[in-house]
C-alpha cells in the first residue's frame, strides 16, 4: 500500500511539473501573440504606405509610356490583317489535315479489303485445284 502511495505521489509530482511547464508555455505564447499582433499592425501600415508609393510610380509611368502604348497599339492594328490571314490559313490546314486523315482511314480499309479478297481468292484457287485433281483421278 505504501508503495502505491509513493508511486502516486511520484506521478502527481510529475504531473504538477508538466502542468507548470504548460502554464509557462501558455504565458509565453500569450506574450508572443501580443508581440505578433503589434508586428502585424506595423507591417499593415507599411503595406498601405508602399501601395501608395506603387500607385504613384504607376501614375508617373503612365505618362512616360503613353507614347509607347500608342505606338504598340498602332503596330498591333497593322498586324491584325496578317493575324486574320494566318488564322484563316491555319483553319484551312486543319481542315485539309482532317480530310487527309479521313481519306487515309478509307485507304487503309480498302487495302485491308483487297488483302482479304486476295487471300480468299487464293484459298478458292487452291480448293478448286484440289477438286480438279480429285475429279481427274
Amino acid at each position: 500500500m505504501t508503495q502505491k502511495i509513493k508511486k502516486l505521489k511520484k506521478v502527481s509530482k510529475s504531473e504538477k511539473k508538466k502542468i507548470n511547464e504548460f502554464e509557462s508555455n501558455i504565458k509565453s505564447s500569450k506574450s508572443n501573440i501580443k508581440t505578433l499582433k503589434k508586428d502585424i499592425k506595423v507591417l499593415s501600415d507599411q503595406l498601405v504606405n508602399e501601395e501608395k508609393k506603387l500607385d504613384q510610380i504607376r501614375d508617373s509611368l503612365k505618362e512616360k509610356t503613353e507614347e509607347f502604348q500608342i505606338q504598340i497599339q498602332e503596330r498591333q492594328n497593322e498586324l491584325n490583317p496578317w493575324l486574320e490571314k494566318i488564322n484563316s490559313k491555319q483553319s484551312t490546314i486543319e481542315l485539309k489535315q482532317s480530310e487527309y486523315n479521313i481519306l487515309k482511314e478509307k485507304s487503309d480499309k480498302v487495302e485491308e479489303s483487297i488483302a482479304t479478297a486476295k487471300k480468299t481468292l487464293e484459298e478458292l484457287t487452291v480448293s478448286l485445284d484440289e477438286k480438279v485433281c480429285i475429279a481427274a483421278k
